[in-house]
């Protein structure tokens, strides 16, 4: 990675260096018109700087060959080529994660679902690596290709593997805990253990009363109303009554109010921006905060029956 961002920055820090690359890209008509400058601070960017640079790797080789001084051999080395393929691989897989777990309707529930799919496809790649098939890995395939026969070491990439699982493993330990309260909220009438349910809930909540908790689950599962609306409604848990069934409403509104990712918070962050603009000088506190609730909700109103009920106002 520290070659490929001092060749970025080299090219993208000069206007002449980085004009003469875009004009070699032209002449040499590729998928890519630029290259990607690396920051830091930007989400995705690493793994999109790695992917253009691996793209329009022949056209930077020959664009260093032109400047004296500036050419790296690491470009022409077999084993830093396989690993900047596996790097770009890798990253790009860690980019989808990251977007998956991205979107207004996106919880701890599906969070816990995206992340857990992906320690599992770890494991799969681990296998797939140590049997030297690179299905899932097309960077370094591309560059196997023209190997012509030279050797390469492709279980020793596994290990770096087998370290993001223990790191994943690690950062997210809580989810084991969360988990079967989660199945729960998102499907509530499916079979479970009700005294294991009751402690979970007591384990991560602390406050409820587990007998009481135990008897509410049970009938809550036994209720043929509730049964039917949960087949038919996308809003369930608005509609259950949280005077018959205060403990596990309670749990509901705890468990959707955890934010999967900062993607609510950027979102509230940049539409509370543009609402609070110059030309809006009497907005108070709740006016506000019904304006946020309604950009980063993508629940849509009934318009026409909200006007319906609307008073007309005579003059």
């Amino acid at each position: 990675m520290n070659v490929v961002t001092r060749v970025a920055n080299y090219i993208r820090s000069s206007s002449t260096h980085h004009q003469l690359l875009i004009n070699l890209l032209n002449v040499s008509d590729t998928e890519h018109g630029d290259i990607i400058f690396h920051a830091d601070m930007r989400w995705l960017s690493r793994g999109k700087t790695l992917e253009r640079f691996f793209c329009l790797l022949d056209e930077v080789r020959d664009f260093l060959n032109s400047s004296p001084g500036q050419y790296y051999q690491e470009l022409d080395e077999i084993s830093w080529l396989l690993g900047l393929a596996f790097l770009t691989d890798i990253t790009s897989k860690l980019n989808e994660l990251n977007l998956e777990l991205q979107g207004k309707d996106r919880n701890i529930s599906s969070m816990i679902s995206v992340v857990n799919a992906f320690q599992k496809k770890l494991k799969l790649w681990i296998a797939h690596l140590n049997r030297n098939s690179l299905s899932h890995f097309p960077h370094m395939k591309s560059v196997v290709e023209t190997l012509n026969g030279c050797e390469y070491d492709l279980p020793s990439f596994a290990q770096h593997l087998e370290a993001l699982v223990t790191e994943f493993g690690n950062r997210f330990s809580q989810f084991s805990t969360l988990e079967p309260v989660t199945m729960f909220i998102s499907n509530p009438f499916a079979t479970v253990d009700v005294s294991e349910l009751g402690w979970k809930v007591c384990e991560i909540f602390g406050k409820y009363n587990l007998e009481e908790l135990e008897m509410e689950i049970l009938n809550f599962q036994e209720d043929i109303s509730l049964k039917s609306l949960f087949a038919t409604c996308s809003n369930f848990w608005t509609l259950v009554d949280r005077n018959i069934y205060p403990m596990i409403h309670s749990i509901a509104l705890k468990i959707y109010s955890c934010s999967g990712s900062t993607y609510l918070c950027e979102v509230a962050f940049s539409s509370m921006s543009i609402i609070q603009n110059k030309y809006r000088s009497c907005l108070t506190d709740s006016h506000l905060d019904d304006a946020l609730r309604a950009a980063c909700s993508s629940y849509t109103p009934d318009f026409r029956e909200l006007a319906a009920n609307m008073q007309c106002q005579i003059l």
